[in-house]
């Protein structure tokens, strides 16, 4: 076999099989019989001079792949083909996994395609149903694998073990990449398998009670038969690979946090985007399966760039994280928005109460999104959890969640892209500097350059300069290094921020203001980016603008009153509640 003995999937360092036989039984350590068969398996061949693969494979980075001896390939045999008629869920699927697992995908391929031997014939004869025919001429062993080994071998030719990029000359994979590369969303097949396991009997109480009467002797007991159902069901799906920890933190935690799904069939709680799955390369300690499989297969050379169509590539090896979410067609409100045009009065009133829902149960939990905008709401199908007719918008994208009780808006991670859009944040979060006080600032991030090594978005961080008057206008932002330690730094010439819900209250106005105007935005933002182009307009926004503003764009009088609520100042603002604005007469106008 494979003398690999590195990694498994289990807590334990050594695992136990019981390698059944008709009328024998014995136990062997899994890191010791795989060498004890190579060195039999080599002293059988240098007699022989010939091996049942005939030559020697090298398997970069793990080890030579030596010839299957006689004993190994009735191992591998039995591994892959075993039947309980007893127990149609018994098999081997576990260690087939741990012999493939860190194999090339060359290698594996050859491993499944050896022709099934003559004892295999033999016993598979013996259990499977007679319709079912196998012989060593023409049947490899992927043919007669245990379904659940059968979903192994299918799994490793896939990314992450389930996942394929189908792109064409006129289709492109990528949905959006972030301006500073550091988030790609990508759409994917995913590959999840079905099977179904059956024992057939082969004679019912009353046939043989027939055959005792018909001859007055006891007939041989006839063995049970196996038969199986093997299907393979894909669907799309949307990967966002992540360069930003903090970013992935988020996108996880916050979820676990509110009860909403992060892996499995995604239970659509709250309205709130589920994850179907999430991979963390970077954690070395790591035992979860998709963790290891993710970070093996970022080395694999198959997918040292994969192709997405329309001149468009992915290195998954420069993101060391990866959430899977729900894929629909329609995109986030952004996407809607450009493709069926504006929302009626009733759809905006739909989406305001669903998203209005979500943010209520987030700030229940003592969190901040921080990062309310077009481009983080989506629709999702039922999964019967919520009681929807149809389709329904949720919240996305919390890689910029943060606690309200310990935790500083605007800050920026060590991958130097913040994850927000300055494009959502109100006027506290934006102050004007004299010209010591940029001084001052600027001396901060040239900092933060030389001591952490680490290039800052310029789009945040660079003043923004109102020609007007001349005067300097900055966010009230700060840097996160990973390990908090942030005494290196110099002091900053304004007062960071707490996370509060209020943020997010405005950030949820200023969505509801682009919808009621038919598209038309507050404040000049760069598309690509979500920035804002001038911090100044922010800044100088008060009240008096904000009632001009309001009643000049938006015609209807309760969504008026709503959003002079929602787009108030700082301190009216901080004593609102997601649940009392959603009992303003705007969400329940018949």
């Amino acid at each position: 076999f494979v003398s690999h003995t590195e990694g498994t999937y289990d807590d334990d360092d050594t695992k136990t099989y019981d390698f059944r036989t008709k009328d024998t039984s014995m136990h062997v350590d899994d890191k010791s019989v795989f060498s004890q068969l190579i060195d039999e398996g080599k002293k059988n061949d240098e007699e022989s001079e010939k091996g049942i693969l005939g030559v020697k494979h090298k398997v970069e980075k793990v080890i030579e792949m030596p010839f299957f001896s006689d004993v190994a390939m009735r191992l591998w045999t039995f591994f892959l083909s075993f039947r309980n008629s007893q127990n149609a869920y018994d098999n081997y699927a576990n260690t087939v996994e741990l012999i493939l697992y860190k194999l090339p995908f060359p290698t594996i391929t050859e491993m499944i395609n050896l022709k099934l031997p003559t004892f295999g014939v033999q016993y598979l004869s013996a259990v499977l149903p007679t319709s079912f025919h196998v012989d060593s001429i023409y049947t490899p062993l992927k043919d007669v694998s245990h379904n659940a080994c059968k979903a192994v071998i299918h799994k490793a030719g896939y990314f992450a073990g389930k996942f394929e990029f189908r792109p064409t000359l006129q289709d492109c994979l990528v949905m959006h990449r972030s301006n500073d590369g550091t988030t790609v969303y990508v759409r994917a097949v995913e590959h999840t398998i079905e099977t179904e396991e059956v024992v057939q009997k082969q004679e019912t109480e009353g046939e043989v009670e027939e055959s005792i009467w018909a001859t007055g002797v006891q007939p041989a007991p006839i063995e049970d038969k196996i038969s199986s159902v093997f299907n393979v069901i894909t669907h799309k799906v949307c990967i966002k690979f992540l360069k930003s920890q903090q970013a992935y933190v988020g996108e996880v935690e916050c979820r676990k946090d509110i009860g909403v799904s992060i892996q499995g069939k995604g239970h659509s709680k709250h309205f709130v985007v589920p994850l179907l799955d999430h991979f963390n390369a970077a954690d070395k300690a790591s035992k979860r399966h998709q963790d290891i499989r993710y970070k093996f297969d970022l080395e694999d050379e198959r997918f040292a760039t994969i192709d997405l169509g329309g001149g468009e590539s992915l290195e998954p090896s420069k993101f060391p994280y990866a959430i899977v979410l729900p894929f629909r067609d329609d995109g986030n409100l952004f996407d809607y928005f450009l493709h069926h045009g504006s929302l009626t009065k009733n759809e905006i009133r739909e989406m305001g109460i669903q998203i209005g829902k979500a943010l209520h149960m987030i700030h229940q939990k003592g969190l901040v999104h921080g990062n309310v905008s077009l481009y983080s709401i989506t629709l999702v199908t039922p999964t019967g959890d919520i009681d929807q007719i149809g389709p329904y918008w949720a919240l996305a994208d919390f890689a910029g969640a943060c606690n309200q009780s310990t935790s500083l808006m605007a800050g920026i991670p060590s991958t130097g892209a913040p994850n927000y859009m300055t494009s959502t944040f109100p006027p506290e979060l934006f102050v004007k500097l004299n010209p010591s006080e940029v001084k001052i600032y600027n001396a901060y991030w040239e900092k933060v350059k030389s001591e952490y090594v680490v290039n800052v978005d310029p789009h945040v961080v660079l003043p923004h300069v109102d020609q007007a008057t001349g005067d300097s206008y900055v966010l009230r932002c700060h840097y996160e290094p990973d390990n908090k330690d942030m005494e290196k730094l110099p002091q900053l010439p304004y007062k960071l921020l707490p996370a509060r819900e209020s943020i997010d209250i405005w950030s949820f106005g200023r969505v509801l203001f682009t919808l009621c105007t038919a598209g038309h935005p507050m404040f000049a933002t760069n598309i690509k980016t979500g920035h804002l182009l001038a911090y100044n307009e922010v800044a100088a926004f008060d009240q008096i603008n904000a009632r001009d503003f309001i009643y000049t764009q938006v015609k209807d009088p309760l969504a008026q009153d709503l959003l002079l609520l929602l787009l108030s100042d700082y301190e009216q603002r901080s004593s609102l509640t997601m649940d009392k604005i959603l009992r303003h007469p705007f969400f329940y106008e018949q």
